[in-house]
């Protein structure tokens, strides 16, 4: 199956969650996109998977055509950010806990980016198919993208070492055109570490950890209620979330006269006021 380009936000966990169960790991190969297999370069993951067909899910929305004049934007992370299906676990294709597609962050955040541009916004995807940050790195290498804004989120999977700082910094420098970063769901330590790095680098910064510290904002255990599911955001956070990466996205549209540019048109900020969640 192929994906059409969308005349304006691709809703692709959307569509993606029509598609039949995952047969188990092992079963069946990647599947054919655009007349391409991916061979070693993706197979050295398909150990490491958080769900049977995750890179497969990958390279499904990623490799999709879109529209040449479209606006991209790759969202990297762990759970947060994708989780594909996981029997008797997950069995929606999106940010874990959040009660469909379209109320996770990636989506809220990809409907906020296009009520400033006529360019349709496309969303691209790497959680690494383990959530892992240096499987994250690791998936970046397979293939050429090309987004014109990045939004990072991950580490809470990852233990808080030298090479965690490593891969980590690889995975922000990765791409030179604009970023947002989002910090720690769990971990103050990764978080400050986070933002600490951010001011460093110019980079617009979420504390995520700030967002979990309010009980509202997860508690969803998922159509399986499941404490780890639930130690994810949920719709109130997921707005949370996305509340902080658009109030960032309207600081570099503000900065960036070539982002403006890449942009195509010049809008009102999507948000207004401050936000506690960002620096």
């Amino acid at each position: 199956m192929i994906l059409s380009p969308s005349d304006s936000v691709i809703s692709a966990m959307i569509r993606i969650a029509a598609l039949p169960p995952p047969v188990e790991d092992g079963k069946e190969d990647l599947p054919i996109v655009h007349g391409a297999r991916y061979y070693a370069k993706v197979n050295i993951f398909k150990k490491r998977l958080n769900s049977g067909e995750t890179l497969s899910l990958l390279e499904l929305i990623n490799r999709r055509p879109t529209p040449p004049d479209s606006f991209k934007v790759m969202f990297i992370g762990n759970s947060l950010t994708l989780h594909g299906f996981l029997k008797k676990v997950w069995d929606i294709p999106c940010g874990m806990a959040a009660s469909s597609p379209e109320k996770d962050f990636v989506h809220l955040v990809a409907d906020g980016i296009q009520k400033t541009t006529d360019k349709p916004v496309e969303i691209l995807y790497n959680n690494g198919g383990n959530g892992k940050i240096r499987e994250m790195v690791g998936y970046l290498q397979t293939g050429k993208f090309s987004p014109h804004l990045v939004v990072i989120q991950g580490g809470e999977n990852d233990r808080f070492d030298s090479y965690f700082k490593e891969y980590y910094l690889q995975l922000i420098d990765y791409f030179q055109c604009p970023k947002i970063v989002l910090g720690d769901w769990f971990t103050k330590e990764k978080s400050d570490y986070s933002q600490w790095l951010c001011a460093e680098k110019n980079i617009p910064f979420v504390s995520l950890y700030s967002i979990s510290r309010n009980e509202e904002n997860m508690g969803d255990g998922g159509p399986y209620r499941r404490k780890d599911v639930a130690a994810h955001p949920n719709d109130s956070g997921m707005a949370a979330i996305a509340e902080g990466v658009l109030h960032c996205f309207d600081r570099l549209r503000t900065e960036n006269s070539a982002f403006m540019d890449v942009l195509g048109k010049s809008l009102p900020a999507v948000c207004s006021g401050g936000s506690s969640s960002t620096e």
